[in-house]
């Protein structure tokens, strides 16, 4: 199969979002760049998404360098890894800027993109957008549970296991860097269902405060879940 890296390259005020790939884990092909935009910065923590026979490639940032406008994330997509669609808007808001998200496949052509905000005083949320063309048009971002870290998503038997650090809500208070990482179980991938509970509910706690940053999760093949 092919393996995928992407990673973000800075270059004084500009920053520009990269793949690479590779068969066998030891030869990797040269350097290209995601082309969400040619102006501003752009940064990517997120994996290529394969769908429905298109690659999809992402990363957040603002096409104006030095302003004061919110952060946006955009997409690109391609049938063959050469040829890349015009970026697409997946989330943008006046008000608040999106950044790290996980976008993942629920069903044929369907995809949800869970959302971090950041440059929004007082949303301690995380939002959901979704797609049913393979993500060529997005819904509006909408509030899916509490919480304002980089959300990662993995599909477990029955639904999709949704966790991230949780900066703020856990105690409202400001305390920015004290974080827990904590978890929501969704039998859809629909944002308004995530938790099959109403919103206040609280998540799963499984990491200490202030000892936890960005998580991932791997399941092994006998259904085994790690969480670092």
């Amino acid at each position: 199969g092919r393996m995928f890296m992407t990673w973000t390259e800075n270059h004084a005020t500009v920053q520009r979002a990269f793949f690479s790939t590779t068969t066998d884990g030891d030869t990797w092909t040269p350097p290209v760049q995601i082309p969400v935009g040619d102006t501003g910065w752009w940064y990517t923590t997120s994996p290529i998404l394969y769908a429905d026979g298109w690659y999809l490639a992402y990363a957040y940032g603002r096409p104006d360098t030095g302003g004061s406008g919110k952060e946006e994330i955009r997409l690109v997509r391609s049938a063959d890894l050469v040829s890349w669609s015009a970026p697409i808007t997946v989330a943008s808001h006046p008000d608040r800027g999106f950044t790290e998200s996980h976008i993942f496949r629920t069903g044929p052509g369907n995809l949800t993109a869970m959302l971090r905000v950041d440059n929004a005083p007082g949303d301690f949320w995380t939002y959901a957008a979704t797609s049913t063309n393979g993500g060529v048009t997005w819904s509006e971002p909408v509030r899916s549970f509490p919480g304002d870290g980089r959300p990662r998503v993995d599909q477990i038997d029955g639904g999709y296991f949704v966790h991230f650090r949780d900066n703020e809500t856990l105690t409202r208070a400001p305390s920015r860097g004290k974080a827990a990482k904590v978890l929501a179980i969704s039998s859809d991938g629909l944002p308004l269902a995530l938790t099959n509970l109403p919103l206040a509910q609280p998540t799963i706690t499984f990491a200490a405060r202030g000892t936890s940053m960005y998580s991932e999760s791997y399941t092994d093949t006998d259904g085994t879940m790690f969480v670092a």
